[in-house]
């Protein structure tokens, strides 16, 4: 398979069922396909797989028509590409949502013109507007955006209650923003407890709640500690998290 099904899939078991380019006209519970096929499909087993984001980008749009049932539009600015997600059994992000690696986009299914379970998956050049192969489409991962996680922590293990740094006003200003209903009913009441660029008391408190919730939801596995270190970062990059 791809790399970038790999990353779409992460590693689970997926297959090609129907290749790039012309093919013959199908019959499907949703009514006749056309010749040509400008994606690739993926067969799964059968089994509802969910699909992740495979780095950091924008959902486009996501919602349902005849052809593709239920979808979703994912824009890569980075390879300068934007994907399509076909035929899924549900949609597990938003319209304008902000992404990254490993974000949670949905679940294989099959909605829209298909014959069973899979992906269809198309990739469209941003530039020219052209249908690429996903199976021959060359993707090299972002080894600098990956080694920026490194420089996140300021050299340091972890941040922790009583550091300082501007990284920790970003995480500040994001868990004001966003999981403000942990603690209070405003984002206006979040943003006045924070310290600015400290890791404080309710910074603190804050990191262990989200630690809990990660967790719950299959984000986090490490030590629930209060403390923000790269597992942590990770976890909270698959909401949106961008700096």
């Amino acid at each position: 398979m791809s790399k970038i099904t790999n990353l779409i899939f992460k590693n689970a078991t997926h297959y090609v069922t129907s290749g790039f380019g012309n093919r013959k006209i199908m019959n499907t519970k949703g009514g006749y396909t056309g010749s040509f096929h400008n994606g690739t499909d993926y067969g799964t087993n059968s089994v509802k797989l969910p699909q992740y984001a495979i780095e950091n980008g924008t959902v486009m749009s996501c919602g349902t028509d005849k052809l593709g049932g239920k979808f979703i539009w994912v824009k890569y600015p980075r390879i300068n590409v934007k994907m399509l997600h076909y035929h899924l059994s549900s949609v597990n992000c938003k319209t304008g949502q902000v992404v990254s690696k490993g974000t949670l986009l949905g679940y294989t299914g099959m909605s829209g013109k298909a014959a069973g379970i899979h992906l269809h998956l198309s990739i469209v050049d941003l530039a020219t507007g052209e249908y690429l192969n996903p199976e021959t489409f060359l993707y090299s991962e972002d080894t600098k955006s990956d080694n920026s996680n490194n420089s996140f922590f300021n050299g340091k293990v972890c941040y922790k209650r009583g550091d300082t740094h501007e990284n920790i006003g970003k995480i500040c200003y994001f868990f004001a923003e966003y999981f403000y209903g942990y603690f209070y009913k405003t984002k206006e009441e979040a943003h006045k407890v924070l310290d600015g660029n400290l890791f404080g008391p309710y910074l603190e408190k804050w990191v262990i709640k989200f630690q809990k919730r990660a967790k719950a939801d299959g984000r986090y596995d490490d030590e629930i500690d209060g403390k923000f270190g790269p597992k942590t970062l990770k976890a909270l990059q698959s909401y949106g998290f961008i700096y």
